[in-house]
């Protein structure tokens, strides 16, 4: 399937749930950091996202940000909630 822009928006990460608040009159979506399987970088500003029932999100900002913090965070939140050790991998 061919990818299409669905909204613009702001891109929030908490402790649980990784949730996109859109500025263009669409609903919010939260996406629970248990039910995405995959994350990773393309570049500095893009990430993309995979969840257990595979569908694949691209989250693309058009101002330099960097999508590496989110997937390091991502990653030892995601271990946090399974009860993991967790630790900053060495940084």
């Amino acid at each position: 399937s061919r990818s299409h822009v669905l909204a613009s928006g702001n891109l929030q990460l908490f402790r649980d749930q990784l949730v996109f608040d859109s500025t263009d009159g669409q609903p919010k979506r939260a996406f629970p950091l248990l039910s995405i399987s995959r994350m990773i970088v393309h570049g500095p500003q893009t990430l993309q996202f995979t969840t257990r029932d595979n569908q694949v999100w691209e989250v693309r900002s058009k101002t330099v940000r960097s999508a590496y913090k989110y997937l390091l965070v991502f990653q030892l939140l995601q271990q946090h909630l399974k009860g993991e050790p967790y630790g900053f991998f060495g940084i």
